[in-house]
This record gives structure tokens, sequence and C-alpha cells, in this order.
């Protein structure tokens, strides 16, 4: 998904013109608004769809659907007939009435809501007869057998949810969302948007921390933010856990010239990733190049490594994507100047790729490109190992832009209990003998 579509906007307003006004603030920067008890009541479904579906706007349709499976069942057929892209049911419903929704439910999504937010401990035991967690795995359980698209819960339970295999697969939506230093108003179990994205969480329902400030796009944006690091943090995370990060010692590219260099004290292999991975990576590539207003008419992925990596940006983006060819048939590999695809000369080309050291293969690469008669200025890659790649593309005048660097990763490795500091200096020591290494052989 879009990195945007991470922010659900509460609108808690009475008219939709107030809501559309919100809407039209927040264009390009809040992918989805939820449109609640408050506005439904106070205009109706069929007004409010028509409204946002004219501008193009995803709607949460919060209507928390609670009847007999006969009612919900026709109730989603009204709104999901209406294009609302996703709507809610009260999972204490039981699992026949979630059912009925997901029958009916058209090509809108079904989100289950557990245990409000608003509830502390003592008055979700008193209500609902169990501790607060203990009812969320409950109900989630009866979602997924119900069939719906994800859960909505706490921040502090989405944990829970997402440790769970029978969940597995389940998008989590948290209410309960307060950035840094806000006040967290009626909701009792809340968390920051950095820290419930980084623990696993999809959507973030967030209310008056954007629209009850006097610059709604700041806030916003700012709230971006803390989702963007969240989410780098949460993919450095399954990077290691899932084994693409390892210690030791390796051969790198650039000892197949010198054999003879102090062997590299990390492996950062970015290949054969899972699509969990491959989404988030194009998601956080795609959010960067925005950001920095990155113009291109083509996006090309170096191979072999950033093929993949390419092809899920431009599945995400809808950017056309061009493949280069590798010719692997001698003792050395090398990028061609051939390339695979429809382009015409001029074109601005994105080059996009998994790592960068050296810069060898990238210069290689961006040459073929260039001969093509296209222009080049930027890459993106995922890692930069610091290791002089970025100095060798400002020599050739490209802008090198990279999601995290050796040391970035590092430091977050150690502050999670992933390694202890004696091995990241241990890295650090070894990357420095090989960087002296290859200085003194310039």
């Amino acid at each position: 998904m879009r990195i945007q579509d991470r922010i659900i906007v509460a609108l808690d307003v009475n008219t939709v013109d107030v809501g559309l006004a919100i809407a039209e603030q927040l264009d390009g920067i809040a992918g989805i608004f939820k449109t609640g008890l408050q506005l439904i009541h106070g205009e109706g479904t069929p007004k409010i769809l028509e409204a946002f579906n004219r501008i193009r706007a995803k709607i949460l349709f919060d209507a928390k659907l609670h009847d007999i499976p006969n009612t919900v069942a026709q109730a989603a057929a009204q709104i999901s007939r209406q294009k609302a892209a996703m709507f809610n049911v009260m999972a204490s419903g039981g699992v026949d009435m979630m059912m009925a929704a997901v029958a009916n439910k058209g090509e809108s999504e079904v989100f289950a809501v557990t245990v409000l937010t608003s509830l502390d401990e003592e008055n979700a035991n008193l209500l609902l007869g169990g501790p607060t967690k203990v009812k969320v795995l409950q109900y989630a359980r009866d979602a997924k057998l119900a069939g719906v698209d994800g859960i909505i819960c706490s921040p502090l339970e989405a944990q829970l949810l997402l440790s769970r295999p029978e969940l597995r697969g389940m998008r989590i939506i948290t209410p309960g969302i307060r950035p840094s230093g806000s006040e967290s108003h009626d909701q009792k179990r809340t968390n920051t948007p950095y820290g419930a994205i980084l623990n696993g969480v999809d959507h973030l329902v967030i209310g008056r921390a954007i629209t009850g400030t006097p610059n709604m796009a700041e806030a916003a944006r700012n709230i971006l933010d803390e989702i963007e690091l969240g989410l780098l943090h949460r993919l450095l995370l399954m990077l290691f856990d899932q084994g693409h990060i390892k210690f030791g010692e390796f051969r790198l590219k650039l000892h197949d010239n010198h054999p003879e260099a102090p062997l590299s004290p990390i492996y950062i292999n970015l290949r054969e990733m899972s699509a969990e991975v491959l989404g988030l990576i194009a998601e956080l590539l795609l959010y960067k190049a925005e950001k920095l207003g990155l113009k291109r008419d083509c996006v090309i992925g170096i191979p072999k490594a950033g093929n993949p990596i390419a092809k899920a940006l431009c599945n995400l983006s809808g950017d056309r994507r061009l493949e280069m060819v590798k010719d692997e048939s001698g003792p050395k590999r090398r990028v061609t100047s051939e390339i695979k695809g429809r382009f015409n000369p001029g074109w601005k080309a994105l080059m996009v790729d998994d790592l960068i050291t050296k810069a060898d293969t990238k210069l290689e690469a961006i040459s073929g490109v260039k001969a093509n008669d296209m222009k080049v200025t930027d890459l993106l890659v995922v890692f930069d190992r610091e290791q002089g790649g970025g100095d060798a593309m400002k020599k050739e005048g490209i802008n090198l832009h990279s999601l995290t660097t050796l040391s970035e990763a590092l430091a977050l490795y150690v502050r999670q209990g992933r390694i202890d500091p004696k091995k990241r200096d241990q890295v650090q020591t070894g990357i420095q003998a090989l960087e002296d290494y290859m200085a003194s052989q310039t």
C-alpha cells in the first residue's frame, strides 16, 4: 500500500461540507477518511458516500454494525453498493453476523471492532466478562473464522494479535493513536504512530491530533514522518530476523578485483525476499521519491537484485519499468547497454538497487542507460554501506538516496537487543580495515 493509506483521518464532524473541506486540505497526505456515527446520523449514508466518491476519497464507513445477521446483511449490501472502501461490524455480534456482512460486502472490505479503546481494564472486565486481551483475542479469532479482512483494536493489543499464527494475514487498524506529546482525550489504551507501526499495525485512525490543529496538512505530514520511521525500523528488524543480515567473514563483489582485501564482517543479502518485505521496501522508496520530488519517465532496476525491487515499486506507483540485460557468460559478469521495454530518447530514468558499496556495478548500469540517450540523475537504494559509493556517485553527477545506512541499522539492532555493542564495534572496525586497504590501493 502507499504510506498515505496508513493514515485514516477520523471525521468527527456534523456535515459533509465540513468533512469535504478537511479531505481537500489533506489531499495527497492522508489516504483514507473515517465517517463515524456523528456524520452518519447528521447527513445519512447516501449523501456521505456520494460526496466522497465524487472527490475519489477512500472511506472507512464507521457504522459499527451490530444486529441480527439478516439486518446486518442488508445494511452491508447497501453500504457496499454505495462504494465505501471499508466498513466495520462489532465482533461481539458473533460469527454468524460477521459472516452475513462478509457475504454482502461486494468490493468493500470488512473490519471487525473488538474492544473499544475508550474502555479501561476495569470496565472491560465489568462489561465483557474478561480481561481486555482475552476478549480481543476471542473476538479476533471469531472474525478470522467469519472471513473478515481485518481487525480493529487498540495498539496495545495489536502486538498480541500479530504474534498469533492463526490470525496471520489479518490487517490491523488501530484507533487510540496519539503523536508524542499530545493528549489522550477519551482514549484509554493508546500508542504513538511510530510505536504502533513498528509493532506491525497496518492503519492508524487519527482524529483531533490532525483535525484539531491550526495546520492540518503539517500535522499529518509530521505523522507520516513518524510512520515512515516506524516502517523503516520494522523493515530492518524483519531483514535481521529473516536472515538477510549476517555477521562473519564474507567476500563482496570488490573482492573479484582485490582478492587479498580483508573480508567484510557483514553481509546484507536482499535477494529472494518475501512479498511482505518487498512491499515495505517499495512503499518506503516511493514515499522517499515523492518527498524528494524525483521526476522520472521510467524506473530501472540494476541487475539482478534491483529488478524485483523496481518491479514492486512500479506495481505500487504505476511507473513504467524497464529492465537491463546482464551478461553472465564470461568470468566477469557485466551489465550491458541492452534494455528491455519501450522507451524514448531523452527520457529520465530513476535507477533502483538493493544497496551500494563501491558503486562499480551502478556506474556500469548508468553508463548503459546513458548509451541509450536517456538521462540519469538519481539512484534509490535500500542500504548505503558507507564504503565510498556515495562519493563515486557524486563525482558522476548522480544523487544517491538511501532508506538507511549501515551505521543506522547497527544502532537500531543494538537498541532492539538483536546484537550487543561489542558486535557493532567489531563490524565497524572490520569495515574500516577494509576501507583502509582499498584506500591504500588507489
